[in-house]
């Protein structure tokens, strides 16, 4: 995943965004609560009240809307969460669907 550091996170802590050691946190975050994201949806694809799996999504779709998801990425939020989720379904679908 190739990430730029957003213009507030660059103001707010002085990087530029040719500061890989700046650019390689913020890609590591974001790159973790995608990992996160997908195991929560594809254990509640299984198993729909699975607590952990409720938690941890909860958790990660806070993170994917606050203000520090935008000082770490130009991503959106809310399409990241939308790929995530249909790709996992996509792949629950054609292994238990049949």
């Amino acid at each position: 995943m190739s990430l730029e550091l957003s213009h507030e996170w660059q103001e707010v802590t002085g990087a530029s965004s040719n500061d890989d050691c700046y650019t390689e946190l913020a890609a590591a975050v974001v790159k973790q609560a995608c990992k996160d994201y997908k195991a929560a949806i594809h254990w509640l694809l299984r198993e729909h009240d699975h607590e952990a799996a409720l938690r941890m999504k909860a958790d990660v779709e806070k993170f994917f809307r606050s203000a520090w998801f935008t000082m770490l990425c130009d991503l959106d939020g809310e399409a990241l969460m939308k790929q995530i989720y249909d790709m996992e379904f996509h792949v629950w679908k054609r292994r238990f669907q049949r």
